[in-house]
């Protein structure tokens, strides 16, 4: 006797929506990224609604649901089996951290022949959290491989060869403002102040470096 089991036709799921979460100053991946459906057609959020009423207080807890996933390490994420219209799909980290902001994409899920999903691409780029600028010496000539830290901190970055700098996903603060250090062989200490209050915020800070008295 052959198994009921067996008779059952396995669920074929299409994917509705795919994508890539990268950093929009230098296009790499990111991981660990909340992709999630903001804005939906009428038909899939009273879905949702139900789904939640069955899962009840555990609705909120789940990290994967069919409105809500996070990206792999190399920043993919998918959304399967969606009914056809318009969707909003906002990413933002999936903890605490401020190191990046948020973004948004609109795409539009469709049927071909046998309805059979037209795949919706949504790559997203996040902004990081950024402190740029020059490092310049009195004469206005950039300084090459100057050292940028944070204070207190181990995020640093060195100046190229036309004295352009960039720290990228720094903690923002609405409160604390973070001080920048530069130095360079030859050169005394500068400092300055940035206030990033902002997630994904990028500000400029530009600095100008004397030349050390010799003894």
């Amino acid at each position: 006797m052959v198994s009921q089991w067996l008779l059952i036709e396995p669920v074929r799921h299409q994917v509705a929506i795919a994508g890539r979460v990268t950093n929009v100053q230098t296009n790499k991946a990111i991981s660990n990224v909340e992709v999630m459906i903001s804005k939906a057609p009428e038909a899939f959020s009273n879905w949702l609604n139900l789904k939640a009423l069955q899962y009840e207080e555990h609705w909120q807890k789940m990290i994967q649901r069919p409105d809500r996933t996070r990206t792999t390490v190399d920043g993919h994420f998918h959304f399967l089996d969606l009914p056809d219209g318009q969707y909003s799909l906002t990413a933002s980290m999936a903890t605490t951290s401020r190191r990046y902001g948020t973004a948004e994409v609109t795409v539009v899920v469709s049927r071909e022949h046998q309805n059979r999903i037209v795949m919706a691409t949504a790559d997203i780029a996040l902004p990081a959290t950024t402190v740029k600028g020059k490092i310049s010496d009195q004469n206005g000539d950039p300084v090459i491989l100057g050292e940028i830290r944070v204070n207190k901190s181990a995020e640093r970055a060195f100046s190229n060869q036309q004295g352009q700098y960039l720290l990228m996903g720094l903690e923002a603060s609405e409160k604390q403002e973070r001080i920048i250090l530069v130095s360079a062989p030859g050169y005394d200490i500068a400092s300055g102040k940035v206030l990033l209050n902002q997630a994904g915020i990028e500000k400029t800070l530009d600095f100008v470096l004397k030349k050390r008295n010799s003894v």
